[in-house]
């Protein structure tokens, strides 16, 4: 993730704060390290941080910053289902949510792409072996 957020802050011509993607990149490489053993705090993490810049961009910028590596959290809310218990679970479905909604809000480009954004982090659940822990 940090390599490809810092050759996106490189080679891309419409990256807002360049300087900011290898940071974003780099919280993202730490949660997807840690995501088995924390997993709701890592979706809270990758969320959260791609929530705040999200909205820090939206309000000072007239462009959304917008970096292809954060779609590396599709693989922390797979691990949200696979190693966190029901509890996590359903906090960490509220995050997810929370980041889809603000995302929906700020950058609206239709409703087909709203729900498409929605499809691969609902489909993570369904590729879990194993039933939740208790």
């Amino acid at each position: 993730m940090l390599g490809t957020a810092v050759a996106e802050a490189l080679l891309r011509n419409d990256m807002v704060w360049r300087s900011v993607a290898p940071v974003v990149g780099l919280v993202l490489a730490f949660a997807t390290l840690w995501r088995r053993t924390r997993p709701l705090a890592m979706v809270a993490l990758g969320f959260g941080t791609s929530l705040a810049v999200d909205l820090a961009s939206t309000l000072t910028e007239d462009v959304r910053f917008s970096l292809y590596a954060e779609a590396s959290v599709v693989v922390l809310v797979y691990a949200l289902f696979r190693w966190g218990t029901g509890r996590e679970a359903t906090i960490g479905s509220v995050i997810v949510l929370a980041g889809w909604g603000v995302n929906v809000i700020t950058d609206f480009t239709g409703a087909t792409d709203a729900i498409g954004g929605l499809v691969p982090l609902s489909a993570s659940r369904s590729g879990c072996e194993r039933p939740l822990r208790r």
